[in-house]
């Protein structure tokens, strides 16, 4: 959504922002995916890898009139989905 907005939008020049959201630990992301896939696990450690933790979108929001998100676990559970529907139809 966002980027079909920007597309649409009559903003003059070119810009990239950061998308920004809550910081979540890979061991939410996996207990969300075995939730969402009972019989499959995920394992994952606590180490933290030298990059950034997060992102800062206040450029994003001064220049967009509506910034969407999709709730973790909503994008999650609808990529699986996808996946499942692709894997099945193939």
């Amino acid at each position: 959504q966002q980027f079909v907005a920007a597309a649409e939008s009559n903003a003059d020049g070119a810009h990239a922002f950061n998308l920004g959201g809550p910081i979540v630990a890979v061991a939410e992301v996996a207990a969300i995916i075995m939730a969402h896939r009972p019989g499959v696990t995920v394992t994952c450690t606590d180490d933290v890898l030298p990059f950034p933790s997060g992102c800062d979108d206040a450029e994003l929001r001064r220049h967009a009139p509506v910034v969407y998100a999709t709730p973790l676990e909503e994008g999650i559970r609808a990529t699986i989905e996808a996946f499942t529907r692709l894997a099945t139809s193939a």
